[in-house]
């Protein structure tokens, strides 16, 4: 998994099931919600709050149970934090500098402005919380600093890995509702211009429509070894420019009429290249 991708490991034929997430593994908004430890140190989680800042909360309490000495038990989605990147990997529109931010703002206008745009978002939603972070960090023990890095980066899991608008079947009501959500495992999947983009599936094909799920339907036929890959384009909505932006900022990537998506390098002083 991670840079390395995820693969099949029996023969996929096209359309059929390749990887497939259950409903139980799903980290949603909803869920982080109701989590009694944002209440706890008076994090804002009601519905004016939106779903992505919700999430992100929660990842930093619950990836941080220990760190912040909130439970003295595991989290269940503890073996799917262990794999997930460290926080030398933040997201771009975080690594950028002065000087970098004025050379895009010049070169690539529509990234910039969807870089910069989730730059300010994330800078707002950092100072309304100052109050819960210095409780947060009291309770702890730790310095404000402390708190704020592991902020960081888990607003950098959430931006380059969730998705905003994920409709989900609450098995309850049986009805469809919209929620920010975590997709272990899919989330993994590496990105190819001639895959199609993720497939929502709630009747589960695996276990005969006994639960709910997430699934990513083969492209095209997969042997055993071979890599299972995500459209990151497809799954956007917006015209090019901002789609194009939340590529950039979110995984480094540029949109060209010609070549399709591709990566590119960017220096960072005194870091490795993103």
């Amino acid at each position: 998994m991670g840079y390395r991708g995820v693969r099949t490991t029996v023969p996929r034929p096209k359309g059929s099931v390749s990887a497939y997430t259950p409903a139980p593994l799903l980290v949603t908004s909803e869920e982080a919600r109701r989590d009694p430890t944002l209440a706890r140190f008076g994090f804002p989680f009601d519905s004016n709050v939106d779903n992505l800042c919700v999430l992100s909360i929660f990842l930093m309490l619950d990836e941080g149970r220990q760190l912040f000495k909130l439970h003295d038990t595991a989290s269940k989605f503890a073996p799917y934090y262990a794999v997930l990147p460290s926080a030398d990997e933040l997201l771009i529109f975080l690594k950028l500098k002065n000087e970098t931010r004025e050379y895009m703002h010049h070169m690539a206008p529509h990234a910039w402005e969807v870089a910069d745009t989730m730059r300010q978002r994330h800078l707002h939603n950092t100072e309304i919380l100052t109050p819960q972070f210095q409780a947060l960090a009291n309770h702890a023990g730790v310095s404000v600093d402390v708190v704020l890095a592991r902020w960081e980066w888990a607003s950098s899991i959430i931006g380059s890995r969730s998705w905003a608008e994920l409709p989900i079947l609450d098995q309850g009501t049986r009805m469809m509702t919209t929620q920010g959500a975590l997709v272990p495992g899919i989330d993994m999947l590496n990105h190819d211009d001639a895959a199609d983009r993720m497939n929502v599936v709630w009747e589960d094909r695996l276990h005969e429509g006994t639960a709910v799920g997430v699934a990513m339907l083969a492209h095209t036929d997969l042997a055993p070894g071979d890599e299972i890959f995500n459209n990151y384009y497809r799954g956007l909505q917006g015209t090019d420019g901002e789609c194009g932006g939340h590529l950039f900022a979110n995984w480094g990537m540029v949109l060209d009429e010609r070549q399709g998506v591709h990566c590119v390098a960017i220096k960072f002083e005194g870091r490795r290249a993103g």
